[in-house]
C-alpha cells in the first residue's frame, strides 16, 4: 500500500545509509522520536512549543527491561543507593538493583485496598532506608500493579508525586 509505502521511505531517509541495517543514534532514529512526540503532544493536549516534551528527551529502547536498567544503572552509583519498589513486584526491578549493587527499598502494597499503594507505608520505607544508612534515589510506580492488576487512584497517583517531591525521588512510572 501506498502509506505504508511512503513511511517506509520517510524511515529510510532518516538513516546515514538509507538502510535499517546500519547503527542509528543511541536515542533511537530522529524520525520516530519526533512521530512519538507528536503522539504524546496529541494524547495530552500539549504543543511543541509548550516545551514540556521534545524529541531530543526521547529515548527509545528494544523493550521496557533494557530501558529500565539503563535508568536504574543512572540512578545506583554504589552500594548506598537505594530503589523503592513495591512488594510484590516484578522481578526485573529486585534482580537489576541486585545486580547493580544497589540497595532494595521495598514498600507494600495494601492488600486490602486491592494492593492498592499507601502514601504512609512508602514514606515508612524511605524513613527506615534513611535511618540505615541508604540514600533512596528513586521510587518506581508499577501501574497496573504487576503482579497484582491493581491501577493506582487519582488520589493514589497524587500522593505518589507528592512524596517523590518531597524526597527528591525520581519517578521510574512503568
Amino acid at each position: 500500500p501506498k502509506d505504508v509505502n511512503e513511511r517506509a521511505k520517510k524511515l529510510l531517509n532518516d538513516t546515514a545509509s538509507y538502510s535499517i541495517g546500519a547503527y542509528t543514534h543511541s536515542q533511537g532514529l530522529n524520525v520516530i522520536r519526533e512521530t512519538v512526540c507528536d503522539f504524546i503532544c496529541e494524547r495530552d493536549g500539549l504543543s511543541r512549543s509548550d516545551n514540556l516534551i521534545k524529541p531530543e528527551n526521547i529515548f527509545l529502547t528494544d523493550g521496557a527491561s533494557p530501558g529500565i536498567k539503563y535508568v536504574l544503572q543512572t540512578l545506583i552509583g554504589g552500594p548506598n543507593d537505594g530503589i523503592l519498589i513495591p512488594i510484590p513486584q516484578y522481578p526485573l526491578y529486585s534482580a537489576t538493583i541486585d545486580l547493580l549493587g544497589g540497595q532494595k527499598i521495598g514498600y507494600f502494597l495494601d492488600e486490602d485496598k486491592e494492593w492498592g499503594f499507601d502514601v504512609n507505608e512508602a514514606q515508612r520505607a524511605v524513613n527506615d532506608a534513611k535511618k540505615k544508612g541508604t540514600t533512596p534515589q528513586a521510587i518506581c510506580f508499577i501501574n497496573p500493579g504487576n503482579p497484582t492488576g491493581n491501577v493506582m487512584s487519582d488520589e493514589d497517583i497524587r500522593g505518589a508525586i507528592q512524596l517523590a517531591k518531597k524526597e527528591n525521588l525520581v519517578i521510574l512510572a512503568d
